[in-house]
């Protein structure tokens, strides 16, 4: 099981995904998630700045599609 703090400037959401790779399909899909609604798009934290304090943990970009966020809305 991986667990993913997506945004580290709101401490949410964390996710658990079974590997990896679904960690990081679940990623993509909350950054789409939580991006959809805003107006301007925050400043991406650079990761130099952010301090692991975890014993094997780990810092990686996740990046997302806005269109195919929309396309998964309209499907519901």
């Amino acid at each position: 099981m991986f667990t993913l703090l997506v945004f580290p400037m709101l401490r949410e959401p964390l996710l658990k995904g079974m590997d990896l790779k679904d960690a990081f399909e679940m990623a993509a899909d909350a950054l789409g998630t939580i991006l959809f609604d805003e107006k301007k798009l925050p400043k991406m934290t650079d990761p130099a700045e952010l301090k692991i304090e975890e014993p094997g943990a780990f810092v990686a970009l996740v990046s997302t599609s806005l269109t195919k966020t929309v396309a998964s809305f309209e499907k519901i």
